[in-house]
């Protein structure tokens, strides 16, 4: 699986679901949770 920046959001498809962009704030801290909470992302 390719790494993609979270810059826009668009990595994978249940990212989007889980985390609605338009209701999360654009911070580090989101960030971090989405990739504790998606470890499949770093593999």
């Amino acid at each position: 699986m390719t790494w993609q920046p979270i810059t826009g959001w668009e990595v994978r498809p249940f990212t989007i679901t889980i985390y609605d962009t338009e209701k999360l704030p654009k911070c580090p801290s989101h960030q971090v949770m989405l990739l504790s909470s998606s470890p499949a992302l770093l593999s």
